[in-house]
């Protein structure tokens, strides 16, 4: 007796799928199957087809496309933003004082420069809360609103310290 095939067309992956599968493709093995283990079935199969369509473009090459996605993904915002003018324990002493929500959002805005050094001078359960610390990320408005009070407290900070 042969086997009855499907009449529902197969439906290509979706945009969600794709970037988890460019994502999944620039991590260790064991991560991949971590975050795999979280999907639903049916997230999970789009993601499997999404990865296979990218090995039947790319081959195996290595590239990690996570890197290009998150070039993608960073806010349209000018990097020349004047939090960037005051100094590093200016801006250091300002977040000390904000909410886990606040410094989130301003951390992940990628306005200030310096922001990766700051992340890891973190202690690990500091660090933890600060990146579950903001859901979903606001608008660039309210990015670049939160970045100009931080730049205005650190410049009255640093004034401070040097007058």
């Amino acid at each position: 007796m042969p086997l009855e095939q499907s009449t529902t067309p197969v439906q290509p992956p979706g945009k969600a799928a794709k970037r988890v599968a460019l994502r999944l493709r620039g991590m260790a093995a064991a991560d991949r199957q971590w975050l795999l283990a979280r999907l639903t079935q049916e997230q999970r199969d789009a993601v499997e087809d999404a990865s296979d369509e990218l090995r039947r473009i790319v081959g195996g090459s290595e590239v990690d496309f996570a890197l290009l996605l998150d070039d993608m993904d960073a806010p349209s915002l000018p990097q020349g933003h004047p939090v960037n003018d005051a100094g590093f324990a200016a801006v250091q002493w300002v977040l000390g004082r904000l909410p886990v929500q606040y410094m989130s959002i301003f951390l992940r805005s990628r306005l200030w420069l310096d922001a990766d050094q700051y992340i890891r001078q973190m202690s690990p359960k500091r660090r933890k809360a600060v990146e579950s610390g903001a859901g979903r990320m606001p608008t660039p408005r309210v990015l670049q609103a939160v970045a100009d009070v931080i730049a205005e407290l650190a410049a009255q900070r640093q004034a401070e310290d040097h007058g």
